[in-house]
């Protein structure tokens, strides 16, 4: 993660004040985390009603993960 830091010239830094790190302390900048599931945007339905089925897919797979540790 970054901050812009304005400076009285009218100039700006960016500067470095966090990172990206999983639960377990690995380093995921500018590497990213593989997905469990791929599920590609079903575009046609997004354009037609707004549908997101990668959000819904999400959706399904946190309530059975909550499910799970009831």
């Amino acid at each position: 993660m970054q901050s812009i830091v304005d400076l009285k010239d009218g100039t700006a830094v960016k500067i470095t004040i966090a990172g990206y790190f999983t639960r377990n302390g690995r380093d995921i900048n500018h590497k990213g985390i593989t997905p469990d599931e791929i599920v590609e945007l079903d575009t046609e339905a997004r354009m037609e009603d707004g549908t997101d089925n990668q959000l819904d897919a999400a959706m399904e797979n946190i309530r059975k993960k909550l499910a799970a540790e009831k």
